[in-house]
């Protein structure tokens, strides 16, 4: 969760971002949203750095040490995979198409067991 607030943050110059976490008892899970007044497409990867993975003469760019928003996104997907998890863009609630929403779905914790 740290890395998507992370890369909202970094690339919008202004706006807000919110946090909610929504307990999900019958599945055991807990959803966290995050709403970001970016566009969803603020989060996508051009078409066109996608179409060729491996490109002849790549252009030669300097590296900031900061992952591209849909690469963080991508990065983030998969770790929550592996942890039983989800990453998702849902579709924003009818009175607001003006923001993007992520849902964080993982499990809930378990309370370990000493034998």
């Amino acid at each position: 969760m740290v890395n998507l607030v992370d890369s909202a943050i970094t690339q919008m110059p202004e706006g807000k971002i919110c946090l909610s976490a929504i307990p999900i008892p019958e599945l055991q899970k807990v959803a966290i949203v995050l709403k970001d007044d970016r566009p969803e497409t603020d989060w996508a990867e051009p078409l066109g750095l996608l179409s060729d993975p491996f490109p002849s003469n790549p252009p030669k760019a300097p590296f900031n040490g900061k992952l591209s928003p849909g690469l963080s996104l991508m990065v983030n997907k998969l770790l929550l995979e592996l942890m039983n998890g989800s990453l998702e863009i849902v579709s924003p609630p009818l009175n607001d198409h003006s923001a993007c929403y992520l849902q964080c779905s993982i499990p809930l914790a378990t309370e370990a067991i000493d034998g």
